[in-house]
């Protein structure tokens, strides 16, 4: 049975806007994605959709589907070179994308983390405060979290080296994020120091049991 907007809204409550996170790149909610108005004043090209919800392709922009659950077991890493690719492929191109899930909190802005790392030298913790400065509801839970810990320790080179291969002409690209991501950190990080301190603190717990937790890939086997 298809979700009507109306249930979305219901449902989860109303988180309306669209976070420009790098040039030409969004993260919203299922609402967003469904906007048609909204869709087109922003002028969005390319939409990644990432939940387990039924998805209505849009003819008149590229659309990457993947079906992703926001639960324990969902492997979200084996989703990433794909989304790299997509994403990148379209922001070189001069395309403007939006990744969605349902509230725009954890499944998206789990592979949005992993873009941003794959395209700069960030690790987890940085993609996802470049992030938050943009979208302060930003919140992976902390399985995606520990996929993520484990994918900087052990696959991200050589997703950066693919990269690189792949797309031999972004490096202005890469320059523009740079700075657009220290920019982000350094007002992520006024915000925590004048703001939000306990955010910072929930963030070194969550740290500590990533460092003392086993490779994720165990639940995968």
């Amino acid at each position: 049975m298809h979700c009507t907007y109306k249930k979305i809204q219901i449902r989860f409550g109303i988180i309306t806007f669209m976070s420009l996170i790098l040039p030409g790149f969004y993260i919203g909610s299922f609402l967003n994605s469904v906007n048609s108005k909204l869709l087109d004043e922003i002028k969005i090209t390319h939409i990644v959709s990432c939940h387990d919800r039924p998805v209505e392709r849009q003819s008149h922009r590229q659309h990457l589907i993947l079906k992703v659950s926001d639960s324990s077991n969902e492997n979200i890493i084996k989703h990433v070179s794909t989304v790299n690719d997509f994403i990148h492929r379209a922001r070189l191109d001069g395309g403007v994308v939006l990744i969605h899930c349902m509230m725009g909190v954890s499944r998206s802005v789990s592979l949005s983390m992993a873009y941003i790392m794959s395209v700069t030298d960030l690790g987890w913790r940085d993609a996802l405060n470049v992030i938050r400065s943009a979208r302060r509801q930003a919140n992976p839970n902390f399985h995606f979290r520990r996929q993520l810990h484990f994918f900087e320790n052990t696959d991200l080179a050589a997703e950066r080296q693919r990269m690189d291969s792949l797309f031999t002409n972004a490096g202005n690209l890469r320059k523009c994020d740079m700075k657009k991501c220290q920019q982000a950190l350094e007002s992520y990080n006024r915000w925590v120091e004048f703001g939000d301190r306990l955010k910072d603190e929930q963030e070194s717990l969550v740290i500590d049991r990533l460092n003392s937790s086993g490779n994720p890939e165990q639940f995968f086997l």
